[in-house]
C-alpha cells in the first residue's frame, strides 16, 4: 500500500488533473508524522549517514528554499513549505526502511509488489487517457502560458506512476532473457502502449527506441 500510495497516482497536482484534491497533502503529512515518530521510538534511523542525508533532502531543502523565498520576495514561510513539499516525500524512506526490517520480503516478493503498483497505475492512466475515469472539474489551477502551451498540444496526457512503469517495464524484459513466455510478453506491450500512448514523452520513445 506504501508503494502505491508513493506513486502518486492518486495525488491531484497542477500539471496532472487526474486525482483526489488534497489527497497528497493529507499523505505527506502522514509521512511527517510517522518518520517523527520512528525518530522518537527507533533508534535505527540514527545508525546510519544515508538517513542523514535524506534527513537534509526531505526537510531542510524545503525550508532552506522556503526562508530564501521569504527574504528575496516576502514570500510566507508557510506558501513556501506547501509550495516545496514535493521534499517531504524523500521521507518517505523511513517508513519503508521500517516496514522492510519488519517485514523482511524477498527480492522476488518486492519485483512482485513494484509490478502490481505498475499495473494499477497503467490501469488508472488508460482509464483516464480513455475517458472512463474523468478528470477532475472541481480544482481549478492558475498555471504559467507555456504550461497551457504544452497541455493544447498534448491534451489527454497523463503521467500517472511512471517510474513505477518505467521500472517495472524493464524487469519483465530482464525476466525474459532465459525464456519468453506470452503473459509476460502481453505485460510488457501493455507498459510499452502506456508509456508511449499514455504518458507521450519524447525521452520515453527515444529509450525504447535505441533499445529495440
Amino acid at each position: 500500500m506504501l508503494l502505491l500510495l508513493n506513486s502518486t497516482c492518486f495525488f491531484l497536482t497542477d500539471d496532472k488533473r487526474a486525482g483526489i484534491p488534497y489527497f497528497q497533502e493529507l499523505f505527506l503529512l502522514l509521512v511527517l508524522a510517522v518518520t517523527a515518530c520512528l525518530f522518537v521510538a527507533w533508534k535505527w534511523v540514527y545508525q546510519s549517514k544515508t538517513s542523514l542525508w535524506i534527513i537534509f533532502m526531505g526537510c531542510l531543502l524545503p525550508v532552506i528554499s522556503a526562508v530564501l523565498a521569504n527574504l528575496n520576495f516576502g514570500q510566507p514561510l508557510a506558501y513556501g513549505l506547501l509550495e516545496e513539499r514535493r521534499f517531504f516525500q524523500y521521507l518517505v524512506f523511513f517508513p519503508t526502511l521500517f516496514l522492510l526490517i519488519k517485514a523482511s520480503p524477498t527480492q522476488e516478493e518486492l519485483a512482485k509488489y513494484f509490478l502490481y503498483v505498475a499495473l494499477f497505475c497503467a490501469t488508472l492512466g488508460f482509464a483516464y487517457y480513455l475517458g472512463v475515469i474523468p478528470q477532475n472539474k472541481i480544482a481549478s489551477f492558475t498555471v504559467d502560458d507555456w504550461t497551457q502551451y504544452e497541455d493544447l498540444l498534448r491534451p489527454n496526457r497523463f503521467r500517472i506512476g511512471s517510474p513505477f512503469v518505467t521500472s517495472a517495464a524493464f524487469m519483465v524484459m530482464y525476466s525474459m532473457k532465459d525464456r519468453v513466455t506470452v503473459g509476460r510478453l502481453v505485460i510488457l506491450l501493455y507498459f510499452v502502449a502506456y508509456l508511449w500512448l499514455v504518458m507521450q514523452t519524447r525521452q520515453t520513445m527515444l529509450v525504447w527506441a535505441l533499445a529495440g
